[in-house]
């Protein structure tokens, strides 16, 4: 089951897809996001983020920022994110 990501910084829309999860790290730790998570915002600390879609493993490095999870859409907004070759 699928859920809605949508990565943005202050340029652009850097990601909007369906993804099957993704696990990141927040101020409060390393968290994992499936479909229908409860509600969640969180501060987010640079890292990999790392998201499944399907078949395919995505990896990102993002900068700080904040983390929103609620009714199966989640909006990360950072400062900076770029693609990372897996």
């Amino acid at each position: 089951m699928a859920f809605k990501l949508e990565i943005y910084t202050p340029q652009e829309k850097f990601f909007d897809e369906e993804v099957e999860s993704i696990n990141l790290d927040t101020i409060g730790g390393k968290i994992q996001i499936l479909s229908r998570h409860i509600p969640v915002i969180a501060g987010v600390k640079p890292c990999i983020l790392k998201i499944v879609q399907g078949e395919t493993l995505l990896k990102f490095k993002i900068s700080d920022g904040i983390m929103d999870f609620e009714k199966n859409n989640c909006k990360i907004f950072v400062s900076k994110a770029e693609k990372v070759e897996v």
